[in-house]
């Protein structure tokens, strides 16, 4: 009975390891600074989250439209693109996507009110920062 008991208990580790493997979240971080961009990758990563970095906005949407995202993080002002138009972008293929801005400026705030975006984070971002941990997001204008 006990070799049954033990035999139970590692297939439900199993399925618990199983289950933390496929409800990890992957977060697109786009920021064409690269200083910024690898700060806020380790931050998320850190905390245990799947990353995808893009310096470039073209780069990232293609990623996005081809894999399952759960969070963009995005500054505003980037060549080709801004963030408002990669979150416009990536809601057509990921309708509950969550969008945040990073940026060191306050001037956009109001755009990313009315652009429908569900944050907005001042950088530079450090370990302390709500924006580290997706699970206790609540992100107010």
């Amino acid at each position: 009975m006990k070799k049954a008991l033990t035999f139970v208990v590692l297939l439900l580790s199993f399925d618990c390891y199983r289950m933390r493997e496929v409800m990890l979240l992957l977060v697109l971080i786009i920021d064409p600074d690269m200083k910024y961009l690898e700060r806020t990758e380790a931050i998320f990563q850190k905390q245990g989250m799947q990353v995808a970095a893009f310096s470039d906005p073209m780069a990232a949407v293609k990623y996005g439209f081809n894999n399952d995202v759960d969070s963009v993080y995005t500054e505003v002002i980037m060549p080709h693109l801004t963030g408002f138009d990669v979150v416009r972008l990536l809601r057509k293929r990921h309708a509950d996507i969550g969008a945040y801005v990073l940026t060191d400026s306050d001037q956009f705030l109001m755009l990313a009110k009315e652009n429908g975006l569900d944050g907005y984070y001042k950088k530079p971002m450090g370990l302390n920062d709500k924006a580290c941990n997706l699970l206790e997001l609540s992100a107010k204008y």
